[in-house]
C-alpha cells in the first residue's frame, strides 16, 4: 500500500487490530470516535495497558525513536481514527527544533520502560522487565542537547560581539 502524505479517517471493526505490538510504525492515530484497548505481551500472558477514547492518540512512539511498537492496539468498539503518516509526523518534529525532538525521545524511552515494568510486574514475570538502558541514553542525549546550546550561545555571542565592533 503506498504511502499517503495526508492525513485520512480510517475505520476500524471491534476486535480489529489495529497496531501490533513489535511492528514498524508507519502511522499515528487520533481517535475520533469509538474505544481501543492497549495490550502488551509477556512471556506469560497479555497485560492491558489501558483504554483510548476519542480525543486520545496512539502509536506515536514508534514514530519518534524510530524503534518497533511496544504494544498492540484493538478497537474495542466500532472506531473512527485521523491516520496520520510518518512523513508528516516526521516533518513537524523537524518543525519543532532539536531539543523538542530530543526530549520526546527522552520521554517515550521512559515511556517503554515504565510500559516493561508495569507489564512485568502485573504477570508476576520480573524477569521479563525489559530494562533498557535509559539513563545512559538519557545522559546521552542530554548531553548533545548541551553541547548545541553550548554551541549556539557561543554563535549569537561571537554575532553580537562583531556587530558591537
Amino acid at each position: 500500500m503506498a504511502e499517503h502524505p495526508t492525513p485520512r479517517d480510517r475505520r476500524f471493526a471491534p476486535g480489529q487490530t489495529i497496531l501490533g505490538e513489535a511492528t514498524s510504525g508507519r502511522n499515528l492515530y487520533i481517535i475520533k470516535r469509538g474505544l481501543v484497548r492497549v495490550s502488551k505481551r509477556s512471556r506469560a500472558s497479555e497485560t492491558i495497558l489501558g483504554e483510548l477514547g476519542p480525543g486520545h492518540m496512539f502509536g506515536e512512539m514508534a514514530l519518534i525513536d524510530k524503534r518497533l511498537r511496544s504494544a498492540s492496539v484493538t478497537a474495542v468498539e466500532d472506531t473512527v481514527c485521523i491516520e496520520l503518516p510518518c512523513v508528516l509526523v516526521e516533518r513537524m518534529l523537524e518543525d519543532a527544533g532539536p531539543w523538542l525532538a530530543a526530549m520526546l525521545r527522552i520521554l517515550v524511552l521512559r515511556l517503554r520502560q515504565a510500559d516493561d515494568t508495569i507489564t512485568a510486574l502485573r504477570s508476576g514475570d520480573l524477569s521479563a522487565s525489559g530494562e533498557t538502558p535509559v539513563d545512559a541514553i538519557t545522559e546521552h542525549h542530554l548531553r548533545r542537547i548541551v553541547r548545541r546550546l553550548e554551541d549556539t550561545h557561543r554563535i549569537a555571542w561571537e554575532r553580537r560581539g562583531a556587530s558591537e565592533l
